[in-house]
């Protein structure tokens, strides 16, 4: 019994030892008791950038600044000095005296500039290539893979596929016709006042009467209405870019131990999987449909991806005990 229990373990110990000397795709020499390392798909890694681009542009306006006028009262003479009608009857008469109340003015009209509307494709996110979980075969002459590349990447379940660019639809404003003034007389404004005046006065000496004024409400010019140049700075508008500053490449990393895997590990593995929203079997197996579920997980989450590593597990919430 004893003899029987020595060579089981001695070949479960030469398959482990096999598994991790394999060249290339397999595992090397344990880094820890339940880690090896193998070769495995590392996700690419993009940060968010912004960007200024030009919305207006840069662009001089003019500007009117009003005339000011300040409110003034005269005294208008409406009748003159006159004799007292008992002592001597003068000969009298009526005359038109127009008077201004409003000076003539420059009136000066702005017409504001004309735009158009453009839009633009700006690039977010340029083309390029990243790995994808698939089940088929893969094109892998197109991207100038082959031998040991190709047999990992046949083995992890990735396929290579060119991601195009992304654009996105943005306006701009663009001057079709600058801005302008147009300036015009407008003429003064009169008003016709009666005065009665002595057109031949008393021959003898009599008391005399005082004039008669009327007072009036004029506008009287301070500052005339002038023209200002105001230049007007560009307006930009901040679009987000996604950058990719680590494109996803095949490396070496801590993976699990085919050794430490032991079913209680896969059925909570499948288990995890299941409450993520996986279809998978609980039956402690680590075949191709658990497989599949784990490396769509791994590529959802962005993950080391092809092999069950220590980063899946935490991520799943699996203990590796």
């Amino acid at each position: 019994m004893y003899g029987t229990n020595m060579v089981a373990q001695r070949k479960l110990l030469g398959r482990a030892m096999f598994a991790c000397t394999l060249a290339g795709s397999a595992f090397a020499q344990p880094a820890s008791p339940q880690a090896c390392v193998a070769k495995v798909l590392v996700p690419e890694v993009t940060i968010l950038v912004t960007e200024q681009i030009p919305e207006t542009p840069e662009h001089v306006e003019i500007r009117v600044v009003p005339a000011v006028y300040e409110t003034v009262t005269e005294q208008i003479l409406v009748r003159d000095v006159v004799v007292d009608e008992a002592v001597s009857a003068p000969v009298r008469e009526i005359v038109t005296e127009r008077v201004e109340t409003t000076p003539q003015k420059t009136g000066i009209e702005l017409f504001p500039a004309e735009y158009e509307t453009h839009t633009e494709q700006v690039l977010i996110s340029p083309a390029h290539v990243t790995w994808q979980v698939s089940d088929g075969p893969c094109d892998l002459e197109s991207h100038n893979l082959a031998g040991e590349d190709a047999s990992v990447a046949q083995e992890l379940g990735v396929c290579p596929v060119i991601m195009p660019a992304k654009y996105r639809t943005e306006t701009r404003r663009a001057l079709v016709r600058e801005q302008r003034v147009e300036t015009s007389i407008i003429p003064a404004v009169y008003e016709d006042l009666p005065t009665e005046v002595v057109k031949v006065p008393s021959a003898e000496a009599a008391a005399d009467i005082d004039p008669l004024y009327e007072t009036i409400v004029r506008q009287r010019l301070v500052t005339p209405a002038r023209q200002e140049a105001v230049t007007v700075p560009a307006a930009y508008k901040t679009v987000e870019k996604q950058v990719v500053v680590q494109p996803a490449h095949i490396s070496e990393q801590e993976v699990v131990c085919d050794s430490a895997i032991t079913p209680e590990m896969v059925l909570a593995l499948q288990r995890a999987l299941q409450k993520a929203g996986y279809t998978v079997a609980e039956d402690g197996v680590l075949g191709q449909g658990t497989l599949r579920a784990m490396r769509s997980y791994q590529q959802q989450k962005k993950l080391m991806l092809g092999r069950l590593t220590p980063e899946t597990l935490a991520s799943l919430g699996v203990p590796r005990d």
